[in-house]
């Protein structure tokens, strides 16, 4: 507290009611607020007075940011004279205090605010300090986008099929014609796509395999009695697999302290750790090999699969914990 800056004056004869006056700063302004407006602001305050009664907190906070709390951030600095409002506001719903002023000035524009705080003397206020839940720099916030979803690589399979003979007579097969004489082929039909490659002509069953993989449709008969089919091996179609892909970006700008986690476990991991000791982590998070480019404090951080195959978006999604940026430099006198 600067002395008593007001001016001593007499009300009721014997009665000190000299003000007492607090110089509330706030500077760097410039260079250390910013919201990420996709999260609700951060940059906040709470005030303790105290008299004879003791200390009393003011049940809501001041923000910096325009949104002044209500909603989404909006990543932009107050009037300075919106935040004085507010700051007079709170200090007068204390119980007990009434008549309190505020008066807020930019001494360096867009850089510091300089808030005059009055107390009427009667109010025997002796100190005013910031709470401890008060929070000066802003919150980080990291942003998980897929850019690739990996995939796993299939290798193509040729489908097989038999064809068996039954009792006497002729049937077809997908269109084809077979006829059975005493238990045995004596004509087998051609599949477009397909190559005989066992039996046919007389004998007791015909094979026949896929000229190329990939998976056909259901076979069918014309009557089972005459020529039954079994489909030995199902065609697979072949997937050309891919690695997935995902970035990670700090939100409003990237890390200067602190440390994050993956979300589905693993270690900490230091805003500042190099490449290798980030897919480390990850790896503890995903049981899943990747690799990463980039680091958080410089730029945003590339996870890549090591080979084909997914990673589990919840189990990568990564936990801010305590990461951090420079304050608002603040002070009472």
């Amino acid at each position: 507290m600067i002395g008593n800056l007001g001016t001593a004056f007499l009300g009721v004869v014997g009665t000190d009611v000299t003000p007492v006056v607090y110089t509330l700063t706030l500077d760097d302004l410039s260079t250390r607020f910013m919201e990420y407006d996709g999260a609700a602001a951060s940059i906040k305050f709470k005030l303790t007075a105290t008299n004879g009664g003791g200390a009393l907190t003011t049940s809501s906070f001041v923000y910096l940011d325009s949104s002044q709390g209500s909603g989404m951030a909006a990543n932009a600095l107050d009037a300075v004279g919106d935040v004085a409002t507010l700051i007079q506001t709170q200090l007068n719903a204390l119980a007990g205090y009434s008549g309190v002023t505020a008066n807020g000035v930019a001494t360096v524009p867009g850089d510091q605010w300089d808030f005059t705080i009055t107390f009427p003397g009667g109010l025997g206020v002796t100190n005013l300090a910031f709470h401890a839940s008060s929070q000066w720099h802003p919150t980080v916030t990291l942003i998980e986008a897929v850019t690739q979803q990996g995939v796993e690589a299939v290798t193509g399979v040729a489908e097989v099929v038999t064809i068996s003979a039954g009792s006497d007579g002729t049937t077809t097969v997908e269109g084809q014609s077979f006829e059975v004489v005493a238990g045995l082929f004596i004509t087998v039909g051609s599949f477009s796509g397909f190559t005989l490659t066992g039996g046919g002509t007389g004998n007791s069953s015909a094979t026949y395999t896929a000229d190329a993989t990939g998976a056909v449709s259901d076979w069918s008969s014309g009557n089972p009695s005459i020529a039954s089919v079994n489909v030995n091996t199902q065609g697979v179609d072949a997937v050309t697999g891919q690695p997935e892909i995902h970035t990670i970006t700090a939100e409003p700008t990237n890390p200067t302290g602190g440390y994050w986690e993956p979300g589905g476990g693993g270690g900490d991991v230091a805003y500042n750790a190099d490449e290798a000791a980030i897919a480390n982590q990850i790896f503890g998070a995903v049981a899943l090999s990747v690799t990463a480019s980039g680091t958080l404090d410089a730029s945003t951080v590339t996870i890549t699969t090591a080979g084909n195959g997914p990673i589990s978006d919840t189990a990568l999604s990564p936990v801010s914990d305590v990461l951090t940026l420079p304050e608002v430099t603040h002070s009472i006198a």
